[in-house]
């Protein structure tokens, strides 16, 4: 049996069928069948002197589509006669090509899940009896740590967590790494700062999962049932202080070191405006500032300054003497 009226790939077979019918509704029998096709350009391609008979008055002729034919609207024209009576009918089909096959891919940071179903048999006949969820990840990225790093920071604490919840973590704080590492140059300890902000991240975010008893002063990971009075309070802190002070040289771009702060910088409102006036009603002291004239026709300051003064200026082959000083 070929393809229906749908949609017929190029280079295949179309089952083309018709009924036909008295004036009371009832299939009838004919004495000859003849059925043209034509493609969309209205040539005609086949034409058909006899028809398969599936029942009385049900009728089937298949037509072969070239595989270089003409895509679209096919046309089949249904000419069914019974004595002296003659009945024609037109009918359409679609030509489309051949699908393509496309290789899948499974892309990076997905979660792949397989239901197994219950009723899956082995040779001897035996099923599951049960649906089984198998599930894996594919490789995330970016991911600038690993299970192990964070284990072998907080010890025993996380034995109950498979190393897949702990993978998704490691994720999802490398790609807050990187939201907080700023643009520009970065310094030689920015991915021991970046791995060391990860390892804590993950570990302060495995350590205070909402899990059962957890607003009853305990913390339960698995089959370990921890106080809070007991060292967990104390080792919530401690991750708690290392990632903030991590995070620190992540966001300097790993300029500065852990505990470190960046140097003190000063602001003056209005310092750059180009509207900045030049405020100053002091003298420079001789010693400060070689008069050459003693008088004061400007307001100078010297390189590097911005408080202004009275002094004196002038300009020598198109030069400011002295040198370093700046004129209003």
């Amino acid at each position: 049996m070929g393809y229906t009226r749908e949609k017929v790939p190029l280079g295949k077979t179309v089952s083309l069928r018709a009924i036909f019918v008295d004036d009371t509704g009832e299939p009838i029998a004919l004495d000859s069948v003849t059925v043209e096709v034509r493609d969309p350009d209205g040539t005609l391609i086949t034409t058909h002197t006899s028809a398969t008979i599936i029942t009385d008055g049900y009728y089937e002729v298949e037509e072969i589509v070239d595989a270089s034919a003409t895509k679209g609207t096919w046309k089949d024209t249904w000419t069914g006669s019974v004595g002296t009576a003659t009945l024609t009918e037109t009918f359409s089909f679609s030509v489309v090509e051949t699908g393509r096959v496309r290789t899948q891919t499974i892309d990076k940071n997905k979660l792949i899940v397989i239901l197994l179903d219950p009723t899956i048999a082995d040779s001897d006949g035996r099923t599951l009896n049960e649906e089984i969820q198998i599930a894996f990840s594919t490789r995330y990225d970016p991911y600038y740590a690993s299970p192990d790093l964070v284990r072998a920071e907080v010890g025993t604490w996380l034995d109950s967590i498979p190393n897949d919840t702990l993978s998704l973590m490691i994720h999802w704080a490398s790609k807050e790494a990187d939201l907080i590492t700023p643009r520009g140059p970065r310094g030689s300890n920015y991915k021991i700062a970046r791995t060391k902000f990860i390892v804590f991240d993950v570990a302060l975010r495995c350590l205070t999962l909402p899990v059962a008893g957890s607003g009853s002063g305990t913390k339960k990971l698995g089959d370990l049932m921890i106080s809070k009075n007991l060292s967990f309070k104390d080792a919530i802190q401690d991750m708690k202080k290392k990632r903030e002070e991590w995070f620190r040289v992540v966001n300097s771009n790993g300029r500065i070191n852990p505990g470190q702060s960046f140097g003190p910088s000063v602001a003056m409102k209005g310092q750059y405006h180009p509207e900045n006036k030049r405020m100053g009603r002091l003298w420079w002291h001789p010693l400060d500032y070689p008069y050459p004239i003693p008088a004061g026709n400007n307001k100078i300051r010297k390189n590097g300054q911005r408080k202004f003064r009275k002094g004196y200026a002038e300009i020598v082959d198109g030069r400011i003497y002295p040198p370093d000083e700046e004129p209003d």
